[in-house]
């Protein structure tokens, strides 16, 4: 599909601030790059309009990448990191490492 559907946003919310409140060791990095990821998905198709997969994909990328960024405050690692997590051969969506970096950049400076 190449977006993570917006229906993860609040389980995946409550879960990681019951998670965190209860002193769990479910750290807040993977339910923040899946609700960024499912929010940049969703304002891609829905307020930008946009249809073609690999555009749409790297809108998630984007997200992702700048929720890393932004948490670990480094944005190129934040980004490599997210174009990393989810290919399954390697260098497989890094057609996307100078939108996903310019992400990072953002999120950071902001």
């Amino acid at each position: 599909k190449g977006y993570k559907r917006t229906n993860y946003i609040i389980p995946m919310l409550v879960a990681s601030m019951f998670s965190i409140l209860a002193g769990s060791s479910l750290g807040p990095e993977a339910p923040l790059v899946a609700i960024c990821a499912a929010t940049a998905g969703f304002i891609s198709r829905k307020v930008f309009k946009r249809k073609n997969r690999n555009v749409i994909r790297k809108h998630t990328f984007m997200g992702m990448s700048g929720a890393l960024s932004a948490f670990f405050g480094v944005p190129l690692g934040g980004s490599l990191f997210a174009l990393e997590v989810v290919s399954r051969f390697g260098v497989e969506y890094f057609e996307h490492l100078i939108e996903a970096i310019f992400a990072g950049e953002i999120c950071v400076v902001v």
